[in-house]
């Protein structure tokens, strides 16, 4: 409140509210912290522009508040700033997952998913929530085959993992 023109002041405070809001029970009160730390971390970048740890945090609370598209947007931007910022990094590929899976389930869009998908799969390609993901969106596309090899990769891991059995078995029928 006293150092209104300090990046590094409306940083900390976006910082300390994302912090807080992991102990916050009361999601309304979250979406309201989420908000609040966003403004924060846009004021930084507004005295700041090149301030990578303002476009991350400020990625953070995008992503808290859904908001898949923005939050990939500042991730990259940090990533710009600062290229070897893992964080970063890190956030970028929950975002582009969390957006294949937005696309593939709620917009019913499974070809954004995948695009969306491949770009997850060039920051880390071992993830196997995202294996399920891409194998379950080319099962609704009608690639059974695709999707099997997925799964089959899941199962490889973890040979007794419930859902790419039945995922598995799925695939199978429609082939």
């Amino acid at each position: 409140q006293v150092s209104r023109h300090s990046a590094k002041a409306h940083n900390a405070v976006a910082g300390a509210l994302t912090n807080q809001v992991l102990n916050e029970p009361d999601e309304k009160k979250k979406k309201e912290m989420y908000a609040k730390a966003l403004n924060h971390s846009k004021r930084a970048i507004q005295i700041h522009p090149t301030y990578a740890n303002a476009f991350l945090i400020m990625g953070i609370c995008q992503y808290a508040l859904n908001s898949f598209d923005d939050a990939i947007q500042s991730f990259q931007k940090a990533l710009i700033l600062k290229p070897d910022f893992d964080e970063a990094r890190h956030n970028l590929f929950l975002s582009y997952r969390e957006a294949g899976k937005f696309y593939g389930e709620k917009r019913q869009d499974p070809n954004k998913a995948l695009s969306l998908f491949k770009k997850a799969y060039a920051l880390d390609a071992t993830d196997s929530e995202l294996w399920r993901l891409t194998g379950i969106a080319n099962g609704v596309l009608g690639n059974p085959e695709q999707a099997i090899n997925w799964f089959k990769k899941i199962l490889a891991l973890n040979p007794d993992d419930a859902g790419a059995l039945l995922n598995m078995s799925i695939s199978y029928r429609l082939l």
